[in-house]
């Protein structure tokens, strides 16, 4: 009975260190999907100004009828 609650607890700690590592890697691909989305929505952003830069520009310069 002893040898046996030491393997159960022995399989227990392994799974703990593995659920630890689990989550880890669950929280950096998390974290890179984030950076990559707001990299993304940085980009869709300039280019919606730089649209609306050009739609000024092109106001601005058309004469006025």
């Amino acid at each position: 009975i002893n040898q046996s609650v030491l393997v159960a607890d022995q399989r227990k700690k392994m799974w703990l260190a593995q659920q630890q590592k689990y989550k880890a890697i669950v929280q950096l691909i998390d974290k890179k999907l984030a950076d990559q989305k707001q990299k993304a929505d940085k980009l869709e952003q300039k280019m919606f100004d730089e649209f609306a830069n050009q739609r000024t520009a092109r106001n601005l310069m058309q004469p006025k009828t």
